[in-house]
């Protein structure tokens, strides 16, 4: 669905996860509606399992959203140290030592996305 990349914000001192969708997607008007109407959905929520969107919108065509940076490992990379899937006992012993928030990824993250790193935020 697109990539995320880690990018520092053009004004305040922190930094950000910055998803930019796939071009094709920005072109398909019912994709878009749909992409501003989730946007618009999630982001009055606030809580502890639930990365915060900061922003979205779309620059030459291409669609992007800013979101709350969490520093740790990927789903896919705890996932991947079980080979028939992590076993429930074992994610619940997980979310119950940890903050969400340094454990649950956004909903946009795909199993797709890399890591790379941005100056600013485009």
């Amino acid at each position: 669905m697109g990539v995320v990349y880690l990018a520092q914000h053009p004004r305040l001192p922190r930094r950000v996860a910055l998803k930019l969708l796939r071009t094709e997607l920005g072109a398909d008007p019912s994709f878009l509606v749909r992409f501003r109407r989730g946007a618009e959905t999630v982001a009055p929520l606030d809580h502890r399992n639930i990365v915060a969107i900061d922003d979205s919108g779309a620059e030459n065509g291409a669609l992007w959203i800013s979101m709350g940076f969490i520093d740790g490992r990927t789903a896919g990379a705890a996932l991947a140290d079980y080979e028939y899937g992590m076993p429930p006992s074992r994610a619940v012993r997980t979310s119950s030592r940890r903050s969400p928030r340094q454990w649950i990824l956004p909903t946009v993250t795909t199993s797709s996305t890399e890591m790379s790193s941005l100056p600013t935020l485009c």
